[in-house]
């Protein structure tokens, strides 16, 4: 796993938070919308995730606001397309099919997907077809590749949950043999919901997909509010923190 970042959670917020905003004029509001997603993004608590505090602060350079909105997942995108409420959406892979509709920052951060598994109740593997007969816990409506990878997955008998709690929880009771879950999310699910039972990774990393933070083309400000993210990605104070 690439070493994105070295601190931990609640003290890269912190330090993202209460660093120095930039003497730029102040250009405005820039709305961004998340769903919840730990620790990524919180609801209740946007300054408590990975991605609001990096964004409030690229932007930042360029005189910008950030404001969170929060949306249930299957709204997110429709919301930005029609310009209702919110400029961008951040956490976004790129696919050739949203490119058409879509205009993406740099990346982000990096999502590393893998296998879990109970510590000790390994089930080693080489190809996906070696899984077969393992019950493998997926989070509904997520995107866990395109081509032959996905349609691996489906052959697979999966069981569909509706969150990463909910995932590991199943994982530690044994209703399901294995958890396929970004590796900063199972960190965070293990710390949070499953202190008492330990996990571990089974293979090499499934899927390692970039972040983005997107606008829709149709947006009047998309090319502006891209390059000012681009801008504030670039600064000395962020750019370590993205690797």
């Amino acid at each position: 796993m690439r070493l994105l970042i070295q601190l931990s959670i609640p003290i890269l917020s912190v330090l993202l938070l209460c660093a120095p905003l930039s003497t730029v004029a102040a250009k405005g509001t820039v709305t961004i919308g998340f769903d919840h997603w730990p620790p990524y993004s919180f609801k209740n608590a946007p300054e408590q995730g990975i991605i609001f505090p990096l964004i409030q602060k690229a932007l930042s350079h360029s005189g910008y606001q950030a404001i969170p909105h929060f949306y249930p997942p299957k709204r997110l995108l429709p919301q930005l397309l029609q310009n209702k409420e919110i400029d961008t959406v951040c956490g976004v892979w790129r696919t050739a099919e949203r490119e058409a509709f879509l205009l993406f920052s740099l990346p982000i951060l990096t999502n590393h997907l893998s296998f879990y598994a109970v510590a000790g109740h390994s089930h080693p593997f080489v190809e996906l077809s070696d899984l077969q007969g393992y019950r493998i816990g997926l989070i509904r409506g997520y995107e866990y590749n395109e081509g032959t990878k996905k349609t691996q997955l489906q052959s697979l008998k999966v069981t569909l949950v509706t969150s990463a709690a909910e995932l590991f929880k199943m994982l530690a009771a044994g209703r399901i043999d294995l958890a396929l879950s970004d590796q900063r999310v199972a960190d965070w699910a293990s710390e949070k919901i499953m202190s008492a039972t330990s996990f571990e990774t089974v293979g090499n990393v499934f899927l390692s997909k970039d972040l983005h933070c997107v606008t829709s083309k149709n947006h009047p400000r998309a090319q502006e509010l891209i390059d000012a993210i681009n801008a504030g990605l670039r600064e000395g104070d962020i750019a370590p923190i993205t690797r």
